[in-house]
């Protein structure tokens, strides 16, 4: 008569406050959010979110999504999925994510590239001896206003 569901648990949540200052590497399971400061490689197993007193600035920012209302610095930043950009945010760097949702007034400097995840099965097949059907790295750059996107 009564279905049981199981219930997910939910995803820890890791805070660093306003008045907090982190330098060095971070490893967070679940998700982050900043209103303070890191400086170092940030590599987080769930959503990070930035709010406008927040910054973090290093080599690289790894995580699942990704928004912003306050500043990232980083040289690389990976996402499994979509990075939003507030419209105060502030954005510095060469970034890889499956979707892009940027407000305006938002401020992104670097190179973007939208990737969504590959079916394998769904791969066409590489050509034997033949280099016609290789695919060619085309990037054609597209400017809105400091906004610079690469598809």
């Amino acid at each position: 008569m009564f279905s049981r569901r199981r219930r997910q648990p939910p995803t820890a949540l890791t805070v660093l406050s306003a008045k907090s200052e982190v330098q060095g590497d971070l490893f967070v399971e679940g998700d982050l959010r900043v209103e303070g400061i890191i400086h170092g490689r940030v590599e987080v197993r769930g959503n990070v979110e930035v709010l406008a007193s927040g910054l973090i600035e290093g080599s690289e920012l790894r995580a699942n999504g990704l928004v912003i209302h306050g500043i990232v610095k980083a040289t690389k930043i990976t996402l499994d999925d979509r990075l939003y950009l507030g419209s105060n945010a502030q954005l510095e760097g060469d970034l890889t994510a499956a979707a892009l949702d940027i407000q305006p007034g938002a401020r992104y400097v670097g190179y973007a590239s939208t990737q969504a995840a590959i079916n394998p099965a769904m791969a066409l097949p590489a050509a034997q001896g033949s280099q016609d059907f290789a695919p060619k790295k085309q990037q054609p750059e597209i400017i809105l206003g400091e906004t610079k996107v690469l598809r």
